[in-house]
């Protein structure tokens, strides 16, 4: 929704006396579910000021701009409207989804995507606080505090609310709790690298950030434990999030507890360090993936939140058709159990059958956006993944079990199975989201 809001506002300053016609229109069908938005989003507030019909946009309840608000059972129980208002409910219940649709019609002229009923719940937490300041030294626990106090009333306002579409519910520490749109619809001549275009990008810039700050304040020695690889203190400064991407029907209590389990996933089921994602679909079913924020040895673009925004790009542009994801799922029982290794250790067989199917699913039209060179690296980068996941959780890998084993991991992405997946079906799972969020799949 915020996402399309923000497209509308922008369109709306315009000369495009078409669209500020049906604008006018929705906005007076509408009025009466007058909710007054400005506030909510702080972002749309700022780019809103100084424009009236943009102005007006934010006064409207967010769910007019979905068809089903003007049901007249929903109007009666969500609005209000008793029996001496069922005039009033005829009437808006079938005006408001006609000048929702030419609202919709125009819209669509401009490429503006429609708005989603879906949004991400955010829930970060610092990782292994209380061993983290246990015995330093007051200057240090004040320096550490310091840091922390800087991300939560500064950093983390400024990347959700004044960088991202985004509201910020808390901010304490190393806490952060956020509802935010999936990703914004900016046109790509608009865009900057800089900017943040989806939760992912959000979430990984607030970790980031966090970890920027509060690491210098740090004093570096071994980390009191008996386990093998202990980190120094500088590099146990990490941060684990769970996010639940759901439709804005969902009960808020059980979105929120499906958020604080996916953190608490992030942290026990992957090992801290990591995000975990929760897809709740509004048919019930679930997708729930997750990986560490980086991985040792792997190039730049083989880490997880980069080599997935890639593909988010090219869904979103129509490049990669949605089929290349449930191919090779189908096909991953079958691909795990293939370890055929170059001289440089590499995944050779996977990665051809990979490059196969992404280059089958390509665009005829839209080659020169995804070369043959591009498509090689892009499936060696997803292997070269898998494969760092793959040692990360299973240093033993069984090949004999291997194939059993992804049948069943493999169908068990849509729900919340304690099975660790082998990487290249957590891999894939991932691709998954990014339809998702690119709304390739939303219902």
């Amino acid at each position: 929704m915020a996402s399309f809001l923000e497209r509308l506002i922008h369109a709306s300053r315009t000369n495009d006396a078409q669209l500020s016609r049906v604008i006018d229109d929705w906005g007076r069908t509408s009025s009466e579910l007058n909710d007054d938005m400005r506030e909510t989003i702080p972002f749309l507030s700022r780019i809103a000021v100084g424009h009236k019909q943009s102005h007006d946009i934010l006064t409207l309840d967010g769910d007019c701009l979905f068809p089903e608000t003007f049901h007249p059972q929903r109007l009666k129980k969500e609005f209000g409207f008793d029996d001496k208002r069922a005039e009033e409910q005829v009437r808006l219940a079938n005006s408001g989804p006609d000048a929702l649709a030419k609202l919709f019609k125009v819209t669509d002229r401009l490429s503006i995507l429609r708005p989603t009923p879906y949004y991400a719940m955010i829930q970060m937490d610092g990782d292994r606080m209380g061993v983290l300041i246990s015995g330093v030294q007051r200057e240090e626990h004040q320096a550490i505090n310091r840091a922390m106090s800087d991300f939560a009333r500064t950093h983390a306002p400024d990347l959700v609310e004044d960088s991202y579409l985004g509201r910020l519910v808390y901010a304490g520490g190393d806490d952060v709790f956020a509802l935010v749109p999936l990703a914004r619809d900016l046109p790509v001549q608009d865009g900057e690298v800089h900017q943040i275009r989806t939760v992912l990008d959000l979430v990984d810039r607030l970790q980031q950030q966090y970890c920027d700050l509060v690491k210098p304040q740090v004093i570096d020695q071994d980390v009191q434990s008996t386990e093998p690889n202990a980190k120094t203190r500088k590099e146990s400064v990490t941060a684990s999030t769970g996010v639940a991407i759901t439709h804005h029907y969902t009960s808020l209590s059980y979105v929120r507890r499906v958020s604080k389990e996916a953190e608490q996933l992030a942290k026990n089921y992957y090992g801290r360090n990591a995000l975990v994602v929760t897809v709740l679909r509004r048919s019930g079913e679930q997708t729930r993936v997750g990986c560490h924020w980086r991985y040792p040895d792997l190039e730049a673009d083989a880490q997880p939140i980069p080599l997935f925004l890639a593909f988010y790009q090219l869904f979103k542009d129509d490049v990669l058709s949605p089929r290349c994801v449930y191919n090779l799922l189908g096909e991953a029982p079958t691909l795990v159990g293939l370890d055929q290794m170059d001289k440089e250790n590499n995944r050779v067989t996977q990665q051809s059958e990979v490059k196969r199917v992404l280059r089958r699913q390509r665009n005829p039209a839209k080659e020169k956006k995804l070369s043959d060179l591009q498509l090689q690296d892009l499936a060696r980068h997803l292997v070269n993944l898998a494969q760092a996941m793959d040692k990360d959780k299973y240093p033993s890998f069984d090949k004999e079990q291997a194939c059993d084993k992804a049948r069943a991991w493999s169908a068990e992405l849509h729900s919340d199975s304690d099975y660790r997946r082998y990487g290249l079906v957590e891999v894939l799972g991932w691709l998954l989201v990014m339809l998702f969020l690119a709304r390739k799949e939303q219902e």
